[in-house]
């Protein structure tokens, strides 16, 4: 395997690529913080040392999750008929076994991120019940309409906001109560 190293200017190591001989190659920027970046190679010749640099390719380098504490609840009937069959909107208390839940956006959500819904388990990508990507629609007027996947039943849910680069957010625990009468 053939190594280089990465750097931000002409001095600030970032990482490294490395080239293997079955082409796979994989470029290790663990050194390089949140941002947006453009990547270039810059070949050096041995000979005259005449340099030649490629078109830049945008990358995001993105490790921090969402922020979270954002609220959530049956999305109201006016939007969603029959969606909320409680006490009221905050009660979590329906007859419709695929509901539609609202959610507030914090403000550094953007369009892709995903809404996860699962059954009462600290893996967000487990026993997942809703699984909804954020629209820029949804980004601008702050929350997000997401709907059961499939029939649920009454039991422990939690809600997590994930962003593109997979960084997930746990954002609460709730009871959902699916009232059959």
């Amino acid at each position: 395997e053939q190594s280089f190293q990465t750097y931000q200017g002409t001095t600030n190591d970032t990482g490294s690529i490395t080239l293997r001989s079955d082409g796979v190659n994989y470029v290790d920027l663990r050194f390089i913080s949140d941002g947006l970046y453009n990547l270039r190679a810059v070949t050096t010749s041995p000979g005259d040392g005449a340099a030649s640099i490629s078109d830049a390719v945008k990358v995001r380098v993105d490790s921090t999750a969402p922020s979270g504490g954002q609220i959530f609840w049956l999305a109201p009937n006016s939007d969603h008929p029959d969606n909320n069959t409680g006490i009221g909107q905050h009660d979590l208390t329906t007859s419709n076994t695929q509901p539609t839940f609202r959610v507030t956006l914090p403000p550094d959500a953007e369009a892709g991120n995903r809404v996860i819904i699962n059954r009462d388990t600290t893996t967000p990508t487990s026993r997942i019940q809703v699984n909804y990507a954020l629209t820029q629609a949804d980004v601008d007027r702050g929350y997000a309409d997401a709907t059961a996947l499939a029939d649920v039943v009454s039991g422990e849910f939690r809600h997590y906001l994930q962003d593109q680069a997979e960084n997930t957010q746990y954002q609460a625990k709730f009871d959902l109560t699916i009232d059959s009468a």
